[in-house]
């Protein structure tokens, strides 16, 4: 049974907030965040489902200012430690480096306009709601290693208070939403337009938009994927798996839309659905959501340079297998031979973007592809990733984006000979391997 309690950080000038695990205690090698016990007011964080207290203990476990409380959950085996102060209250952090806040709620609570507030990576059990600040809530280590999971209640991210681009969610994978009565399962925008960069929605539910929904909304949403999310109502029927837009005219670039679904009766827009809005969508792979990609009302979605199953009219469009290195493992980089290789449009991507969603250069030229995208070389791929060309990787398609033991045998195999049909291994273009 694990010991540990959760910490965060406020710097002093232009206030940046951090959110993180202190060190376990006891020499516990917890992997998750504790479950804090406070108010919902000021860290609303809660057990996950079909979990409950197990039992509580008060004693004096860091052996400083008197008796502690520690709070067993029964089906996961954490305990949540709250801190005697000395003077009868428990420690749920200040917002500086050397005690940070519990949970990004708190953060945001006390953070102000122009607050950057950084979240150490980890696994934090809540949803949130910007509260109409203009702050950076950004994880410092990605997603892949951050992760808001709502545990089943309801939009796991919330903008419904005029909230503008410079409410800026970057770096984290938004996950567990669930209400088939709500919109909105990873994120709810309402009258808001935040900036998402760099996100990763999956594995939301809600009625209408399980990774997104948006109403009277013109986010921009860029380096993102949409996966296994899904929308489905009381009635077994919802729109919009990945997204959902009513009365808004999103912004959403280099994103990937792939295994999302709605219901199983008359639902429809498995990657996108749109009511009166004018989403701009570019360099996006909608590729492989059921039952259809984007359902449109007038007016109709401006898609271009985005690879798109069944085709959609717009400039660049290309309907081809967008040749995921591993889908069915949840890894949607591109393998070399992938059509959505320098295809897109450089002119559509932020000036402020650089980088693609794991931090690797976002304009990388594969000079194996023809350039069939827009720009001056080297052009943008389609998607959340950008395929970062690798000689070494040679192995016959598809390649695995490393350099690894297939690699090795294609070039062994083909050894003082020519190149065997399907691989890459001839660097030098001489003709032969050697």
């Amino acid at each position: 049974m694990s010991l540990c309690r959760q910490s965060l950080l406020v710097a002093a000038t232009v206030a940046t907030v951090v959110i993180a695990m202190a060190m376990p205690l006891m020499g516990s090698t917890a992997s998750r965040p504790a479950v804090i016990f406070v108010d919902d007011d000021n860290c609303p964080v809660r057990y996950p489902a079909r979990d409950q207290v197990f039992s509580v203990a008060i004693g004096d476990l860091d052996g400083v200012n008197g008796p502690d409380l520690a709070v067993a959950n029964q089906s996961s085996g954490d305990v949540s430690v709250l801190l005697n102060q000395g003077d009868g209250t428990f420690n749920l952090g200040s917002g500086t480096e050397g005690d940070p806040y519990c949970a990004i709620q708190t953060a945001i609570d006390n953070a102000v306009d122009g607050d950057e507030i950084i979240v150490a990576s980890g696994t934090y059990f809540e949803t949130f709601n910007f509260l109409g600040k203009a702050v950076t809530l950004r994880s410092s280590g990605g997603p892949e290693v951050t992760t808001i999971d709502g545990q089943g209640s309801g939009s796991v991210v919330t903008c419904d208070s005029g909230e503008g681009p410079n409410t800026v969610l970057e770096g984290f994978t938004i996950t567990r939403s669930g209400s088939s009565c709500t919109n909105g399962g990873g994120m709810l925008n309402s009258a808001s337009s935040p900036t998402v960069t760099n996100c990763i929605f999956s594995g939301n539910t809600a009625a209408n938009g399980g990774g997104m929904y948006n109403s009277a909304s013109s986010p921009t949403v860029t380096n993102c994927t949409f996966s296994g999310n899904s929308a489905v109502s009381l009635f077994f029927f919802g729109f919009g798996g990945g997204m959902y837009n009513v009365d808004s005219s999103p912004t959403v670039t280099n994103c990937t839309f792939t295994g999302n679904s709605v219901g199983c009766c008359s639902g429809s827009g498995g990657a996108m659905f749109n009511v009166n809005s004018s989403p701009t969508v570019t360099n996006c792979i909608l590729w492989g959501n059921s039952p259809n990609e984007i359902a449109d009302a007038e007016p109709a979605a401006k898609v271009r340079y985005s690879d798109v199953q069944g085709g959609w009219p717009g400039i660049g469009n290309i309907d081809a297998d967008p040749l995921f290195v591993d889908p069915l493992n949840g890894n949607y980089r591109l393998s070399r031979d992938s059509p959505c290789i320098d295809a897109a449009d450089n002119t559509a991507v932020p000036f402020n973007v650089t980088t693609d969603l794991d931090g690797n250069p976002r304009f990388v030229d594969d000079l194996g592809t023809p350039d069939t995208g827009n720009g001056t070389p080297p052009i943008v791929d389609m998607g959340a990733y950008e395929f970062q060309a690798c000689p070494w990787d040679c192995q016959a398609a598809p390649q695995s984006g490393a350099v690894d033991v297939p690699d090795l045998l294609a070039l062994l195999g083909a050894w003082g000979g020519p190149q065997t049909p399907g691989t890459t291994c001839d660097l030098d273009g001489s003709g032969a391997i050697a």
